[in-house]
């Protein structure tokens, strides 16, 4: 899912993904806030590619709703 350029989720939202070419199981979430990780650096490979540095070891949790 690709948001149009300038629009962002709305914290504690439910959304709906779909699509005319494919069926998705559970198609609703929730968004939530989250706090920004802590970066160390960030700099530019290329015009098309940049490399991020955390502080710390990240772990992502995610999960859907139905």
């Amino acid at each position: 899912m690709r948001l149009p350029v300038g629009q962002n989720l709305t914290s504690y939202t439910t959304y709906t993904v779909m699509f005319d070419w494919a069926k998705i199981k559970n198609p609703r979430f929730i968004t939530e806030a989250i706090a920004s990780p802590p970066l160390k650096s960030a700099e530019a490979i290329d015009n098309k590619s940049f490399q991020i540095t955390f502080d710390k070891d990240l772990w992502v949790w995610s999960y859907f709703r139905s």
